[in-house]
């Protein structure tokens, strides 16, 4: 039991490790105005939200593993409220992302402009995760 549940505990740390981690990056990347670097941390921010996903099925899987193998209730009080704590901001941080996203991607297609050839769009990725605004005139 011990290793499940030291599997659950790296691996939940790995997933907010990699996810925060890419933000901050991409945040601080984001505030040079550099388009090209932007592009490279676009696409490793990429990947490392990928193998953060794997990271947070993993630690999920192990915790539920842990649970049960070890006589937890699933519905103790500490758990519920870990799990009230835990999934409102992450589903508001999708749907804020997805709404922020979606916006130019549409109004570029209807425009019917690529999407690097529209500010808008290119700046949704970076909206989308919450990243400060960037200075367009470079």
């Amino acid at each position: 039991m011990l290793v499940w549940k030291l599997l659950h505990v790296v691996s939940m740390f790995g997933v907010i490790t990699l996810w925060v981690g890419a933000w901050v990056i991409w945040d601080l990347v984001a505030r040079t105005g550099d388009r090209s670097a932007l592009r490279r941390v676009d696409h490793v921010s990429q990947t490392t939200g990928q193998i953060g996903f794997v990271f947070l099925i993993v630690g999920i899987v192990a915790g539920f593993v842990t649970a049960i193998a070890g006589g937890f209730d699933l519905t103790a009080p500490w758990l519920l409220i870990a799990y009230a704590l835990n999934e409102p901001p992450m589903v508001t941080f999708k749907v804020f992302a997805f709404v922020t996203a979606i916006g130019p991607i549409v109004f570029a297609v209807v425009r019917r402009f690529r999407l690097s050839q529209d500010p808008g769009a290119a700046g949704a990725r970076m909206l989308a995760m919450g990243i400060g605004i960037v200075n367009k005139n470079h």
